[in-house]
């Protein structure tokens, strides 16, 4: 157990815990009264349940949930339709990375967005990667990004959105995965649909009593905007 502890970086308590709720299996042998050995895949499992827990907020009876779709191959089957669904032709254009130097993003800028995991290291940038350099650009040309902190709006934007993102797991795991039956790859492609059809709705609903409502709240604001430009136009010096 300490071993087990150890190396997947779950206190040894919780990892009994885990066994009494059926999370995972127990011991595979017991060697003596205080020992006993267990399948080197509980390693990752375990990591596996720490990473949902922190990054994903879910909780425990919906993470077994996950586990048992796991298990049965109904995971691989979200995940390969998702995976088809993004594999669609991209209307953006391979961008190379010059292009986007060229255009106004310094190397600093650029290289701290490939550091961040915003950009991939690719040259030239493909797929999401060369969507999010054509928004950089299309936003460049029409003069917005001239007193914008590009890296931090950047971050803030994949930020709120890593929140959406935990929302549609934990809906996927609690109802396609677990209510979609034979028909799971087609559900799970008609839900992905909906889901972005649903958030530009209700952004698009939200956004405008947003702003209004700002107002006063605005102003306060002001002197940390004018310390982020200054910061844009160091950076964009070097």
């Amino acid at each position: 157990m300490g071993e087990l502890s150890r190396r997947s970086e779950v206190p040894a308590s919780t990892i009994k815990y885990y066994m009494r709720e059926g999370l995972v299996p127990g011991a595979t042998v017991a060697t003596t009264r205080n020992s006993a050995l267990y399948d080197a895949v509980l390693v990752e499992q375990l990591k596996r349940i720490k990473r949902m827990q922190q990054d994903q907020f879910l909780p425990l009876w919906r993470i077994k949930e996950v586990l048992a779709a796991h298990a049965d191959g109904r995971l691989a089957t979200v995940v390969d339709a998702v995976g088809r669904a993004h594999a669609r032709p991209a209307r953006q254009r391979p961008v190379r990375r010059a292009t986007l130097l060229a255009r106004g993003l310094s190397a600093t800028e650029l290289a701290e967005l490939t550091r961040r995991g915003i950009f991939s290291p690719d040259d030239p940038l493909t797929g999401d990667d060369a969507e999010l350099a054509g928004a950089w650009m299309a936003a460049h040309q029409t003069g917005l990004t001239a007193n914008l902190d590009v890296v931090e709006v950047l971050d803030r934007y994949r930020a709120a959105v890593r929140r959406l993102v935990n929302t549609e797991v934990d809906i996927f795991a609690g109802h396609i995965l677990t209510s979609a039956g034979p028909a799971l790859a087609q559900q799970t492609e008609r839900a992905l649909d909906i889901s972005e059809r649903l958030v530009r709705v209700l952004r698009r609903r939200m956004l405008l009593p947003a702003l209004q409502g700002s107002g006063d709240a605005g102003r306060p604001a002001e002197q940390a905007r004018a310390q982020r430009r200054a910061r844009v136009g160091a950076a964009r010096q070097r």
